[in-house]
């Protein structure tokens, strides 16, 4: 089975998703390509691994080498949150960035044992560095609430410069008698609008082009 067939068909049902457009592949921690999962927990059926439903995710790059080592860093991230601010020296600012490289490339390996190692290591330094972890997280959840409502977008109505007479509001319509211009019609059968609304709005419609562009 060459490189197309591993990465475009399922390995349960065989489905080419070159012939199925709605048909989503998702990728599990594994690395590998899954459409159909029938159960909570179920093996990996190509390399037989238990994966969780709730491991599934959507692929993001064409590699999926690639897309899974970028999540995997992702993962590992969250909990090695420390800055070159934090350290005293340089060396060990570096020792601590190859520690987070070293894990990701366990992580990312198809070696069970080194997949168990980095597992623990980094288990471990979650333990120890819990409310640091928390910190971070929050930290970086109120940064990003905080960037949320700078850029919320305000509507704010564009100015119109009107050449001609100002339009008639809605009530000036009906004591203007504007309404008889328009045919009466049963409320009921309007959807509860009275005459006065088309009116306004044939007028609307006749003053738009006095309007600037």
């Amino acid at each position: 089975m060459d490189e197309r067939d591993v990465n475009d068909f399922c390995p349960f049902c065989k489905t080419d998703v070159y012939f199925l457009q709605n048909a989503e592949m998702l990728v599990t921690p594994c690395g590998h390509k899954l459409q159909h999962f029938t159960q909570l927990t179920m093996p990996c059926l190509v390399c037989k691994r238990l994966v969780k439903r709730t491991e599934l995710a959507r692929q993001t790059f064409q590699d999926l080498g690639v897309d899974r080592e970028v999540k995997i860093r992702r993962n590992v991230m969250k909990v090695f949150t420390k800055s070159e601010s934090a350290f005293a020296s340089l060396d060990e600012y570096n020792n601590y960035l190859e520690e987070i490289e070293d894990i990701v490339f366990n992580l990312a390996s198809n070696d069970d044992n080194d997949v168990r190692e980095a597992t623990e290591r980094l288990n471990k330094y979650k333990q120890a560095h819990t409310a640091e972890i928390e910190a971070a997280a929050n930290a970086a959840a109120s940064a990003q609430a905080q960037r949320y409502r700078q850029a919320r977008f305000v509507y704010q109505a564009p100015p119109r410069n009107n050449n001609g007479p100002r339009i008639p509001t809605l009530s000036e319509v009906t004591s203007l008698q504007y309404t008889q211009l328009v045919q009466e019609k049963d409320v009921s059968k309007a959807a509860g609008f009275s005459t006065a609304y088309p009116a306004r709005r044939a007028l609307c419609e006749a003053f738009s082009s006095l309007y600037d562009a």
